[in-house]
């Protein structure tokens, strides 16, 4: 428990230390991508899979933008109070994986990657979706 805590406060500080000055570049529009993961109720093994997968992949491809604030992954449960807008706004119907552009903290376009289901048998492709999705996106902000 004192690990988590400790690493904890390291990320804090590194975000607080070195998060600063690149938010700073990214200017005043605050724009960022946020590659959701939707779930809710019982996770099957691929449900399971499909978190890891996209998150494993957001932090092998993206640490920098990570850590500069303009890419986020949060995975979301769509059963908690105050989430079940996501299902509207999103028209979700399953577990799904959202990229959505922000602007002042304003959607202000979004994508169901929907080939996140059939890849999810290959991890190294369903990584490689998720990367060209998240590169396409921020190459056209």
């Amino acid at each position: 428990m004192k690990f988590k805590a400790v690493l904890f406060a390291m990320v804090v500080l590194i975000a607080l230390s070195g998060g600063g000055p690149a938010l700073a570049e990214s200017g005043p529009s605050n724009e960022r991508i946020i590659a959701y993961y939707f779930y809710g109720g019982v996770r099957c093994s691929s449900c399971m899979l499909l978190e890891k997968y996209t998150g494993d992949a957001m932090m092998r491809w993206f640490p920098e933008q990570i850590s500069a604030g303009q890419v986020e992954y949060r995975p979301v449960d769509l059963e908690k109070s105050g989430n079940e807008h996501f299902v509207k706004d999103f028209q979700l119907f399953s577990k799904a994986v959202v990229l959505v552009d922000t602007k002042d903290g304003r959607t202000v376009r979004w994508k169901n990657l929907d080939k996140v289901w059939s890849l999810l048998g290959d991890r190294d492709k369903f990584q490689q979706y998720i990367r060209d999705e998240v590169a396409t996106f921020l190459e056209s902000e």
